[in-house]
């Protein structure tokens, strides 16, 4: 059966562009280091991991994976727990279901840990995405089920937000990408759907949520082919589901593909990002372009209210296949993966690093300055116009996407309004000069208004007969 996954014939053609010149500057001598934990109890790969704090101790957990066969019969549903105390693992009650599952997430939020999502291999090679939401309960020792997710959904990125919601970003369902952006609320076990991802979606990538701030970085695009972009998406407080999303430029070296990331421990205002390949594979390890994969031991933050990043020492073992970097008291952990050769690791590591607010900051890249005061500008085309009006926001050369847009006559009139998720869809969007009753609109001249991030713009357009 075919794997939509798994092209049978790929061939990459590269494409360089120079539009700006980006200078980064590395930290070799920041205060950092890794230690050395027990190891898993077995090898394995593409597991979802995170944190919890029970009692005194915190754990690290482990949910399914695939082991060192790297075939569809070795993806399981065993689930572990590291104490990080006494550095012992505990086996588990296996995560529910009929069939074990790669590419999930893994959260803590409250009293229990919530598994998202993933998908599963048959003989046959085909795959199925799930839309599970299984729930361990540490006090019990028990799992339960959620509601499922809307849109299943594999290989996304996620990330708590204000301890009140859950967000899972774009990612795989099924056959191809997608593009949703799905609100999880654990206290009421219901599902929305917010702003969308607006670059028609990416699997395998990496991020997280810092303050208000939704990160999302690389991943590989529907046609197999590596999109390296950080993009950041604004969540709005007053209205969670409403999430104003941006490209931010490029990060430190090349665009990568199941990288460890999370938040920085004792610092609210960063991201770490660890490891990946630079390229794009299936569960296996082998490339979609049919080149084995080799990870990188990469290291850099990312600083999403100055759209900065640092790279800094590298991982002393590279490693890729990555399902999260969480938190334990002040240090990142790292547990399995796969080292140089496509091995199958039960490497189980973790890193503490200094502040990295304390130390210098990169030079300007791409997007710079866009909270703190970039020229804000909203295009359109053709001016004046006969028959319609396209218009795109700008920031600087940073694109990206308006929201509350609002056309008014010059006596302040709302002549016709626009809806945020159709804007969401795209960076740019139409004016077919008619007013909210569908109306050819007048000729004269006409103030388009709207708002990206926290900035109001606005752009003067002449109707013309």
């Amino acid at each position: 059966m075919w794997n939509p996954r798994r092209p049978l014939k790929w061939r990459f053609c590269p494409i360089f562009f120079a539009f700006f010149s980006l200078s980064i500057v590395a930290d070799w001598a920041f205060s950092a280091d890794w230690i050395t934990h027990a190891p898993l109890p077995e090898p394995l790969a593409n597991n979802a991991i995170t944190t919890h704090s029970f009692g005194d101790t915190c754990y690290v957990y482990s949910f399914m994976g695939i082991d060192t066969t790297k075939a569809w019969s070795g993806i399981t549903r065993h689930a572990w727990r590291l104490n990080t105390t006494t550095d012992t693992w505990q086996a588990l009650p296996d995560v529910p279901g009929s069939v074990g599952r790669i590419a999930a997430l893994a959260f803590s939020f409250g009293s229990k840990v919530y598994l998202f999502g993933g998908y599963s291999v048959a003989s046959d090679q085909s795959e199925t995405t799930w839309g599970a939401v299984d729930i361990y309960d540490p006090a019990t020792n028990t799992w339960s089920s959620g509601s499922p997710i809307p849109v299943p959904v594999d290989d996304m990125v996620g990330g708590v937000w204000r301890d009140s919601l859950i967000y899972l970003v774009s990612g795989w369902s099924q056959t191809t990408v997608v593009s949703n952006t799905q609100v999880y609320d654990p206290a009421m076990d219901t599902w929305a759907q917010a702003t969308p991802f607006p670059i028609g979606g990416t699997f395998g990538g990496a991020g997280g949520i810092v303050g208000n701030w939704f990160i999302y970085v690389d991943g590989v695009r529907g046609n197999f082919l590596m999109r390296e972009n950080v993009h950041r998406g604004l969540i709005d407080p007053n209205d969670p589901l409403s999430v104003t999303w941006a490209v931010s430029g490029k990060h430190p070296g090349e665009s990568l593909y199941r990288m460890a990331s999370g938040n920085v421990p004792g610092d609210t205002t960063s991201l770490l990002f660890a490891g990946g390949s630079d390229n794009a594979y299936n569960f296996d390890g082998i490339g979609f372009n049919g080149q084995p994969s080799e990870p990188t031991g990469q290291m850099w933050y990312y600083f999403p209210s100055t759209n900065k990043r640092r790279q800094v020492a590298d991982k002393e073992t590279p490693t890729m296949d990555h399902r999260g970097f969480p938190t334990c008291g002040d240090r990142m952990y790292i547990a399995g993966g796969m080292i140089g050769g496509q091995q199958v690791t039960d490497l189980v590591q973790s890193y503490f690093s200094d502040d990295p607010t304390g130390v210098a900051f990169d030079s300007p890249v791409l997007g710079e300055g866009l909270v703190g005061g970039a020229a804000w500008e909203l295009r359109s085309a053709p001016n004046p116009a006969r028959t319609r009006a396209s218009f795109s926001a700008n920031a600087g050369r940073e694109r990206t996407v308006l929201r509350n847009a609002r056309v008014y006559d010059l006596r302040g009139r709302l002549v016709r309004s626009f809806n945020d998720a159709a804007l969401a869809e795209s960076s740019g969007f139409e004016w077919d000069l008619r007013d909210n009753r569908g109306k050819r609109v007048a000729a004269g001249i006409y103030m388009l208004k709207g708002s990206v991030f926290d900035r109001n713009i606005s752009r003067k357009i002449t109707v013309v007969n």
